[in-house]
């Protein structure tokens, strides 16, 4: 009976230790349960702020370089410099040199073409009785004399027909007639032997536009164009329209250009870029004297260009003047 009471007190020992068991980890799980079931609160600027603060070192790292990269990098930048300065060098020496050996072959063509044109006034002047004038005039105030002496007599030179077809130029040769193909007509011209002034001849309106750097009235040397131009124009239309023009002398307009070319020396370009502005539509005060030596160095690198074009090169080794160039030059003014 005893060991059977003592077999029963074992059992009911061990089954409640069992029941502790049991609830000691019925008690664990429901804690840890309580805890996985919290829900988190996610911080939104946590991540924002790592990466401000990860740019952040990364940009102080970078600020502080290392006497190694710092002078790789000084390296490299003189490198590059002297390279490209050596480079410009070349490039502007090959140029300097080149343009001096055009400038020489230009020199040499314009003294043997003195020479011809001496050759061929001395000529001249041998098969010419001497003048009995006592003043010698020069041969543009001759013809211009000679044209206002008689007018309506007046008979114009062939050469200036063939501009009127333009025939002439030769190296500009496009057969467009005056008033027909062409409205107007711009042109450089050459005064006092020392200035240059630039027109602007409209045949549709019968008027030209005189363009001086120095703001003076050109009176004389105008007013030969403004008589001979209308008689060419009239000369070179067809003949059954030759009766509806008249050879009345243009109007002149002398377009206001403040006092300008201080440096006088200028006055040749200003005469090319006022065409330049008045074709484009342009105001003429674009160019001034602030401006006029680049302007000048901008038609010095347009002439530089040209003169190396294989085209223009190989045009111009190949042309040969034609015969009527072989005549007098005729002078308007």
């Amino acid at each position: 009976m005893e060991e059977a009471e003592k077999e029963d007190i074992g059992s009911e020992a061990e089954m409640s230790v069992d029941d502790t068991d049991i609830v000691a980890d019925t008690d664990t799980s429901s804690v840890n349960v309580a805890g996985k079931g919290k829900r988190k609160i996610q911080d939104e600027g946590a991540e924002t702020r790592k990466k401000k603060l990860l740019c952040k070192r990364s940009a102080e790292r970078k600020l502080t370089l290392d006497p190694e990269t710092k002078s790789f990098i000084e390296v490299l930048i003189h490198t590059s410099v002297t390279f490209l300065g050596d480079r410009l060098s070349a490039q502007m020496e090959k140029m300097e040199n080149g343009f001096t050996e055009r400038m020489g072959k230009m020199e040499s063509e314009v003294s043997q073409l003195r020479e011809v044109i001496n050759l061929t006034g001395e000529g001249r002047k041998a098969n010419q009785s001497p003048s009995k004038s006592k003043f010698d005039q020069p041969p543009a105030t001759k013809k211009y004399n000679s044209f206002l002496a008689c007018k309506r007599k007046y008979t114009l030179h062939s050469l200036l027909l063939e501009f009127g077809k333009w025939v002439l130029p030769p190296h500009g040769r496009t057969q467009e007639i005056w008033n027909v193909d062409v409205d107007r007509l711009y042109v450089p011209v050459h005064v006092s032997g020392n200035h240059w002034i630039a027109l602007c001849i409209s045949f549709m309106t019968r008027s030209i536009d005189v363009f001086d750097c120095s703001g003076r009235k050109r009176y004389k040397e105008v007013d030969a164009f403004a008589h001979l131009v209308p008689r060419i124009v009239k000369a070179v239309q067809p003949t059954r329209d030759q009766k509806e023009f008249t050879v009345g002398a243009y109007t002149v307009f002398y377009v206001p250009v403040r006092k300008l070319n201080k440096s006088a020396c200028d006055c040749g370009v200003y005469a090319v870029k006022f065409i330049e502005c008045h074709s484009l539509g342009l105001e003429l005060s674009l160019v001034n004297d602030d401006n006029i030596k680049e302007a000048r160095h901008r038609i010095l690198w347009d002439l530089w260009e040209a003169a190396n074009d294989p085209e223009l090169v190989d045009r111009m080794s190949t042309y040969e003047p034609p015969e009527c160039l072989s005549s007098t030059v005729e002078e308007i003014l």
